[in-house]
């Protein structure tokens, strides 16, 4: 009986010892989980339907009233003024702009131009297209081309001063095609969320 009860009370030892181990091992665990989803956590995914609300009366009117919003969300102007200041460090709103006509500025023309470049100077170019007055939209791309440009001007023959003097003498570029708009069907600018 006496060697039953030693081995008894050193498997009860080892025992306590594992539950000891897993439960150290179970908490370390659910604290990386923990933490690792805090890192994984995407802050664009934390938006609620409040948020969303607030961000399309925003850019419906973006000089509308915090108050107004809050009537319309049913939320305090102080409340609405947090998730816009929240909204804003988050980088989920990147400012507040103002939209305009660009043919009753005198921008009677927009063309959209694909850019063929020299594959290792794609973000060069890219990057350099940005500096001109008349460029509002480049990006690279898939596809016939590697850079798609949008171009503003006053007329044709300013389309075409910026094609051959600028556009054509930037390094690296292979050649150009360009699109002209001939009428606009929708123009938003910018991502618009709906509520």
């Amino acid at each position: 009986m006496k060697a039953f009860s030693s081995v008894f009370k050193t498997n009860r030892r080892i025992f306590c010892l594992n539950l000891d181990r897993l439960a150290s091992f179970v908490t370390r665990s659910v604290t990386l989980i923990l933490s690792l989803n805090d890192v994984l956590r995407d802050p664009e995914m934390q938006l609620d339907q409040t948020d969303i609300q607030i961000i399309v009366e925003l850019q419906k009117n973006s000089r509308m009233s915090l108050a107004k919003i809050g009537k319309k969300v049913d939320l305090t102007e102080g409340a609405v003024r947090a998730r816009v200041k929240r909204l804003m460090q988050d980088g989920v709103i990147e400012r507040f702009t103002i939209s305009i006509n660009h043919q009753k500025v005198g921008n009677k023309v927009l063309a959209r131009i694909g850019v063929d470049a020299s594959p290792s100077e794609i973000k060069t170019i890219a990057n350099d297209l940005t500096r001109f007055d008349e460029v509002y939209f480049v990006a690279l791309a898939t596809g016939t081309h590697d850079i798609l440009v949008d171009v503003l001007a006053q007329d044709l023959d300013g389309l075409k001063k910026f094609i051959v003097e600028k556009l054509a003498r930037t390094a690296g570029v292979r050649g150009t095609d360009t699109s002209i708009v001939m009428e606009t069907y929708k123009w938003k600018g910018s991502y618009q969320f709906r509520a």
